[in-house]
């Protein structure tokens, strides 16, 4: 028997013998590649089936396969159980610990729906892509892990569950066993290889020349196979390959550039999420991936509707020779980013430092990740320990970092910004931000409406560029200021009036960049609807404080529905209407 297969078989006698013996398990997994962690949980499920323990009060579930169970449970805004990367609307949005705005989310929904199952006393979950997560899954699936015996008494169920994973185990999660990663020996890859691919063609010295090329990579030498089916060079096939493209490419009017473009998305993506980046129309790109799946080098995900893969190899080599226009290509899938994974900022972090941007540029994003962990529910070690290490800020850098998030507001005139002066944008308004939400809620003077103009121009400033980045904090920042510009008992202030009505009416609509972030805004949109008293008559702002609250409710936010009921009531006190007040 191999090596991979008594690796698998391991595995896979580890949860036969904790499903017989009734106890639960959790093991972690890491894989090189993708192309091994699928073989692997294929190989694992199959197993699984062949033994017949689904069935008989034990349910199998996976995010994979025959036991896909992506469309069986529904979340809040129709968030799947097992979903691909996404934006989820149970992100914070909030000021440094001060009063800002907040998206909350309560996982014991998800603990309700999947563990609360009378009929099944045996759980088993295969969880192939653990990085697809949501966050509020993960944190489930965390706690789950971290309190399995706590869990298997509460509910009275054995629950097996296994991770797969493309690194090694996270230090903030507790499993039964963590393995290694598989490494292939070559005769082992070998075996491999034969099992899945027809290798009779190969000559017998391809895979010795590939092994020590790929160091060993399973996915990346599978991927050259297929290409070549001989023993040409392979920087040769991949220039042939490349030419291959660019002739077929210009034949039908579609731009190189998108290749080059794909080559820094991530591991699996939709290329339709990124069609405005591209700058294609869909029938151009879905003539280009009609070439490059038949080229072989764009791969469909299996089971995920629009999902592909760029082959490794390719990959390699695509950010290899692209030196010159790398950074054009970097800086528009940062701008995919920030439409599509706001809250991704480890990544948007790495994109900027090779864009080589400014120490300013980054402090800014550090700073919104810092807002971003603060406000969860449950933070991950490791991704504190990731922000803390602040690993593309100079020592000079680090210290503004510390300095702003330990800054102490001590009386009403108090101002980061003003102490900072940054010459970035970016910086400048989260700065803004945070000083008015301090203000706004001490003193009111001519230093705070100082600081409001000061926002409202940097805001605008922003809406008219080409490009709008980090959209989800700039709506933070407008329906956090309006409420600060009108004051309806003085109805002299007519400057504050036309920049609301510029705002509310037409500045806000530009920083809704994609339907992702529309749809995070819509927390935003609802707490602004319930804080509307501030500016508006009575009636209508009943009118408001009633529209949020169904908002709320249908997303089952407990947090929101006590502070709009709190506005509600008393906007019905002061109201003349008396039926209105008892009921």
């Amino acid at each position: 028997m191999s090596h991979w297969n008594q690796f698998l078989t391991e595995i896979t006698y580890s949860i036969i013998q904790a499903h017989t013996d009734q106890k639960s398990l959790s093991l972690y997994i890491p894989f090189e590649d993708s192309l091994s962690k699928s073989l692997a949980f294929d190989t694992i499920s199959q197993e699984l089936l062949e033994s017949e323990i689904d069935g008989n009060g034990t349910v199998l579930y996976s995010d994979f396969g025959d036991n896909n169970i992506t469309d069986e449970y529904k979340l809040s805004f129709a968030e799947k159980f097992f979903k691909p990367i996404s934006v989820s609307v149970n992100n914070s949005i909030q000021g440094f610990g001060t009063a800002g705005l907040s998206l909350k989310y309560d996982t014991t929904e998800i603990e309700k729906k999947i563990l609360n199952n009378s009929n099944n006393y045996r759980l088993i979950f295969l969880i192939q892509h653990w990085e697809w997560l949501g966050s509020e899954l993960k944190l489930f699936f965390i706690r789950l892990l971290n309190n399995i015996s706590h869990y298997e008494k509460q509910y009275n169920k054995s629950i097996i569950i296994v991770i797969g994973g493309s690194e090694l185990k996270n230090n903030d999660i507790r499993f039964s066993k963590n393995f290694d990663v598989h490494h292939f020996e070559l005769n082992d890859l070998k075996d491999t290889l034969g099992n899945i691919i027809q290798t009779s063609n190969i000559s017998d010295n391809l895979e010795d020349t590939l092994y020590p090329l790929t160091k060993g990579n399973l996915e990346k030498i599978y991927n050259f196979i297929l290409l070549s089916q001989n023993n040409s060079k392979i920087e040769k096939l991949l220039d042939d390959l490349l030419n291959t493209i660019e002739i077929d490419f210009r034949k039908n009017k579609i731009e190189i550039d998108f290749i080059y473009q794909l080559s820094v998305l991530p591991e699996y993506f939709n290329p339709y999420d990124a069609e405005e980046y591209f700058n294609l129309k869909t029938f151009q790109i879905e003539k280009a991936i009609d070439i490059l799946k038949k080229l072989l080098v764009l791969i469909p995900v299996k089971n995920r509707t629009n999902f592909y893969s760029l082959i490794l190899i390719m990959k390699d080599k695509l950010l290899l020779t692209v030196e010159k226009g790398q950074k054009e290509i970097y800086r528009r899938y940062y701008h995919y980013l920030c439409g599509k994974e706001p809250f991704n900022y480890r990544l948007k972090i790495e994109i900027l430092s090779r864009l080589k941007e400014s120490q300013e540029y980054l402090l800014s994003l550090y700073l919104l990740w810092y807002e971003y962990l603060l406000n969860q529910n449950e933070i991950l070690e490791s991704e504190k320990k990731s922000l803390y290490k602040l690993e593309f800020l100079t020592e000079e850098t680090k210290s503004i970092f510390f300095k702003c998030i330990k800054y102490k507001y001590t009386n009403g005139t108090n101002s980061l910004y003003n102490e900072i002066l940054p010459e970035n944008s970016l910086l400048s308004s989260i700065l803004l931000k945070n000083d008015i939400n301090f203000q706004g809620n001490t003193s009111q003077d001519f230093s705070f409406h100082s600081l409001c103009d000061t926002l409202y121009e940097n805001i605008l400033a922003e809406s008219a560029k080409d490009v709008i980045v980090e959209p989800i904090h700039y709506l933070s920042c407008i329906y956090m200021l309006l409420p600060h510009l009108i004051d309806k008992l003085n109805i002299d202030k007519l400057n504050e009036i036309d920049k609301f009505q510029v705002l509310n009416e037409n500045i806000v609509k530009k920083f809704y960049t994609t339907k992702d972030i529309e749809q995070n805004a819509q927390y935003l949109e609802n707490i602004y609807l319930r804080k509307s008293f501030l500016y508006k008559d009575n009636d209508r702002s009943i009118n408001d404080a009633n529209k949020a609250l169904k908002f709320f409710n249908d997303v089952d936010d407990e947090i929101e529905q006590y502070y709009t009921l709190g506005s509600l009531l008393g906007l019905l006190l002061v109201s003349s209407t008396m039926s209105e007040q008892i009921r």
